[in-house]
This record gives C-alpha cells, structure tokens and sequence, in this order.
C-alpha cells in the first residue's frame, strides 16, 4: 500500500493506511509474544526482547541509512534540500525522526518533504518509541499484578485498552483542533494503534461460523480506504479507525477461514520477510529518482 502511494500509482490515493494496518499488526505481534513469556514464566525479560528487536530491526537499517546518506551527497542540492533531509536522517539513526518531522515546518503531505528521503522514517520512530517504553512499563505491571487478585495478563490487557482510549481520544480531538501534525508524528497519539494489536492478542478468535463474513468486512475497512482516502483526508482520527478494526477483524478471523492458506503460502511469507527492507529502501529510490529525472517519475 505505502509502496504504491508514493510511487502515485492511480487508486492508492490513501495507501499511506498500510502504515496503520503495520502499527496493528506489530501491536498483535508484540503483545502475543509478550503475553506468552509472562504466561510461561510469570515476568518479563527486558534484556531478550531488546535483544530481538536490535538484531531484528538495526541491521537492515544500518545499511539502508548509510547508503541513503551517500545519495543525499550526490543528488539533492546543495543548501535546503540537504539539511532537511540531515535533520532528519540524524533523528532517525536516534529513532525520533518522527518527533523531528513533527517540529519542522510542513508535515507528511506537504509538497517540501517529497524530496526528504528519510521521511519514511517517522513510522519507525513510533514503533521504536513504542518498543522502548512500553516492556518496561509492562515489567511494572507485572510487579502490581503480584500485588493484586489478578493475573498479570489480566493488568497488562485492561492497562493497555485503558491507554488506547486515552490515545485515540486525544488523537480525535487533536485532528477536529486542526493539529493534524500532532496527530500524526506524536506517538502518545498514535498509540492506541498498536496498543489495539496487543490487547486483540489476549482476545479469543471470533467463532467459526462467523469469521467469513468478519474477514470479508475486515478486508474491506483496510482496503477500500486505500482508494478513497487522499492527503486532504483529516488523518489519523476517526479516519484511522476503521483500518484498524479491519486489521484486527482480519486477524481475529483468519485462523477460521481459507484465506489462511493464502497468507501462509510461500509467496506470501516471501513478500512479508522482505517487506521491512522494501520499506527501507523504497522512498530514498523513488526521491532520488525524482530529482534526476523529474518529478513526474
């Protein structure tokens, strides 16, 4: 979706959604792998799941960064385009590009940043802001759980979906206020995003007899927004909700229905080991080809 937005591919208008089916997505993830250690061992490792997201995530973005910077060198101008695309770059190898993009003038849609090759980098400063804090206000809430009647996943799920009200009601009002760049860049208002994954994690799967119909409607709410949505969309917000919820319906529902198959087979696993590093690599390709060969590329 992402891919095809900013390549301005006719009909992906609003592919710039399959960034907020990736946020539900990596909340499922993350809280079913979280949910499942705490089950197993009553507390959480701080210093294995940091562990896995480094090895998992740096890498690939260690080299993807470095050759970025060398086709800031070659093809941006000298003055302007170059710093903006510094400051960002530098925000990102600390990962707050997002809260950098978020104080500089402009935002996501505006023409200035089509020519930033680290703008992409925002939604990975979410997640990795998003990674850092919350294990470790997990690893409290573990501590109060031995404290109470309650099982330490019972804690973790209503903490959680209390936060995502708090977020997603902020971010609402952040976007009716016309402070769609808050709403956008700050990760307190992007979280009940991926806060909704981990709270799906601890939730049964929907009964058999009715995951093809909640597939079908879950397919449709990621789906349809692609085409229908466009940059003068008040995005996230309610905008958000219903990508969202249909990630989480498809998810819910496919343990139950033919589309398993499907997700599961080879070529499906290939695109999605692949995705991150089609991620990292796209943007800079598509702004550097942009200023050599023009803006209709």
């Amino acid at each position: 979706m992402v891919v095809l937005y900013h390549a301005d591919v006719p009909g992906f208008s609003g592919g710039f959604v399959g960034v907020d089916v990736f946020f539900a997505l990596s909340g499922f993830v993350i809280g079913a792998s979280i949910l499942r250690e705490v089950d197993a061992t009553g507390r959480l490792s701080l210093r294995n799941f940091y562990l896995r997201r480094v090895r998992r995530l740096l890498p690939a973005f260690v080299v993807a960064a470095m050759a970025t910077w060398v086709g800031v060198a070659l093809f941006l101008e000298v003055g302007e385009q170059q710093r903006a695309a510094a400051a960002t770059g530098i925000a990102a190898a600390f990962s707050v590009g997002n809260l950098q993009l978020w104080s500089s003038p402009g935002g996501y849609f505006s023409p200035a940043e089509d020519l930033n090759p680290f703008l992409h980098t925002w939604s990975l400063g979410v997640e990795e802001q998003f990674y850092l804090v919350v294990p470790a206000v997990l690893v409290v809430l573990v501590m109060v759980a031995r404290r109470t009647r309650w099982t330490p996943q019972r804690v973790i799920v209503v903490s959680i979906a209390c936060l995502c009200v708090l977020s997603f009601a902020a971010s609402v009002d952040a976007v009716r206020s016309g402070n769609t760049r808050a709403a956008f860049y700050n990760p307190l208002l992007r979280f009940w995003e991926i806060g909704a994954g981990m709270v799906l994690a601890a939730a049964p799967t929907v009964r058999k007899r009715i995951a093809a119909p909640v597939a079908v409607v879950g397919w449709a709410c990621m789906l349809l927004p692609v085409g229908w949505y466009g940059s003068s969309t008040d995005f996230p917000g309610l905008a958000a909700v219903p990508v969202v919820l249909g990630t989480l319906a498809v998810i819910s529902a496919t343990p139950h229905v033919g589309v398993r198959r499907v997700l599961e087979s080879r070529t499906a696993t290939w695109i999605g080991d692949r995705s991150y590093g089609w991620y990292l690599w796209h943007w800079p390709f598509v702004v550097f080809a942009r200023t050599v060969w023009g803006s209709d590329v």
